[in-house]
């Protein structure tokens, strides 16, 4: 925690670091609990919250299944098809999940489990009912996985369908509506 390193012995903001990475932790798991019937979730096999989680941080824990990093490497040397695919179900999973707001939203909080990709970090979620709030989220999956990684060694049948979100994006009008319908169509190819 660099929040340590900056408390510098400072024994009140050393609690203060260690109260916010446990309220933190607590929060991801209360998401997890509320998501373990989603595919696209971790299944939580256990977890502990100790009473006074501050005084004993350290105990603070959870169990759930683990899965392999959806890492650049690994999309890079998958089929496009692959790619759309797990795109499509990040997609899905994203959508679905509304109202939830994944604020701090990247690639690397994903892991393949069974081969589909998992959402396993949920310490900077809220909930929100406003819609424009997510908008930069779709903005960032454009930039993480559409421009990164979904353009290289597409199909030529696909070069339309790309266009249209690379132009959507440009425009600042791209959505996860249209990215759904474009990502489904791009599947069926």
């Amino acid at each position: 925690m660099d929040c340590m390193d900056i408390a510098d012995g400072d024994l009140n903001k050393e609690y203060q670091c260690v109260e916010t990475a446990a309220k933190s932790f607590i929060t991801e798991i209360g998401f997890l609990i509320k998501l373990q019937n989603d595919p696209n979730v971790p299944k939580l096999f256990a977890y502990c919250i100790p009473f006074d989680f501050i005084a004993h941080a350290e105990l603070l824990a959870s169990a759930t299944v683990s899965g392999k990093p959806l890492d650049i490497i690994h999309l890079t040397t998958s089929d496009w098809s692959e790619r759309v695919r797990i795109l499509d179900e990040i997609i899905r999973f994203l959508t679905r999940s509304r109202p939830l707001l994944f604020r701090d939203f990247r690639r690397q909080q994903f892991v393949l489990i069974k081969n589909q990709p998992s959402m396993v970090d949920f310490d900077d979620v809220i909930s929100t009912n406003n819609l424009t709030d997510h908008e930069p989220i779709v903005q960032k999956l454009y930039i993480s996985f559409i421009d990164q990684i979904l353009f290289a060694t597409s199909p030529l049948k696909a070069q339309k369908s790309l266009a249209a979100i690379k132009e959507a994006y440009s425009n600042s009008t791209l959505t996860f509506e249209n990215l759904s319908k474009i990502t489904k169509k791009l599947r069926s190819l």
